[in-house]
């Protein structure tokens, strides 16, 4: 038995170590909606970028979860979309100018109604339910640690409001200037982009904004990278920016049109999945030589 527990340790650092290799040699940072190609983009690490998918119709939120993308299309439907591009109707009707999305641990999916002014929930059917009410021009959905969402509210309000897992809704923070895309971050805390205003804030959980960069034209897409560096996408340039201050900025990945959300699928999503292939492999193998 002691034997098989170390063979099977041996397997799994394996496993790691090859989808590690895997994953450094794709080398995807984030994935990327521009509304005004029908485009989803790939970005690796360096700034280079190609195509996912060139069919989807002015897509904007975009989040991964369950082994796949889930992406608006055309502001009247959500549809699927698998890592090899092909592309699903998921929801067709029920749903109003839908605009960020967010895949929560409980298997959900999480539509910021913008239409309705509301935030929408859909399970693996597509089958939709209300999950909060009471906002304004909801946008950008992002999700802590402890399963709480984090949705930016439009002009009216320019405010970020936080749901519980049980649906209680209270205000994060206010003041913000058009709010739209929102990210969490590895540092525990929230970024948002204020679009009247060009800029991009960082938000503590108990609600303490302070702006990070000023001078990206109509900012929408940001998020915290792998190596620790603040992006931020403008809308009207088209471009990525990397935030070193908040009057440095250096564009990063450029020449998308009206570049809209993001999703950054986790490295575990890579790694689990060659582990679980190697440690299947090894039982596989085990069986064979106990049958000969």
């Amino acid at each position: 038995m002691t034997q098989l527990i170390d063979r099977i340790k041996k397997m799994s650092l394996v496993a790691l170590l090859v989808s590690m290799l895997a994953t450094s040699a794709d080398a995807v940072d984030m994935f990327l909606s521009s509304t005004g190609n029908n485009t989803i983009y790939r970005i690796k690490d360096d700034g280079s970028y190609s195509p996912l998918s060139t069919s989807i119709n002015s897509p904007t939120g975009i989040t991964f979860g369950n082994g796949l993308f889930f992406v608006n299309s055309g502001g009247t439907k959500i549809v699927s979309l698998t890592w090899d591009g092909i592309v699903t109707d998921f929801i067709t009707s029920g749903i109003s100018n839908p605009s960020g999305l967010a895949y929560g641990r409980d298997g959900f999916l999480y539509i910021a109604d913008s239409g309705s002014n509301t935030i929408l929930k859909a399970d693996s059917n597509g089958a939709l339910t209300t999950f909060a009410t009471g906002l304004s021009n909801p946008r950008g959905l992002t999700f802590d640690l402890q399963g709480n969402l984090y949705v930016t509210n439009g002009i009216s309000l320019g405010s970020i409001s936080k749901i519980t897992p049980g649906g209680v809704r209270t205000t994060l923070t206010s003041g913000l200037n058009s709010p739209y895309g929102i990210s969490f971050g590895s540092d525990n805390n929230l970024y948002v982009t204020t679009q009247a205003d060009d800029s991009v804030f960082s938000v503590t959980l108990g609600g303490v904004a302070t702006r990070k960069a000023l001078g990206i034209a109509s900012p929408t897409a940001v998020y915290l990278a792998s190596n620790g560096e603040l992006r931020a996408a403008s809308s009207t340039v088209g471009t990525i920016y990397t935030v070193f201050s908040v009057a440095q900025i250096t564009p990063f990945s450029q020449g998308f049109n009206s570049p809209s959300f993001i999703a950054v699928p986790e490295p575990s999503t890579y790694i689990l999945g060659f582990t679980a292939v190697a440690l299947l492999g090894f039982c596989r193998n085990r069986k064979l030589q106990k049958s000969k």
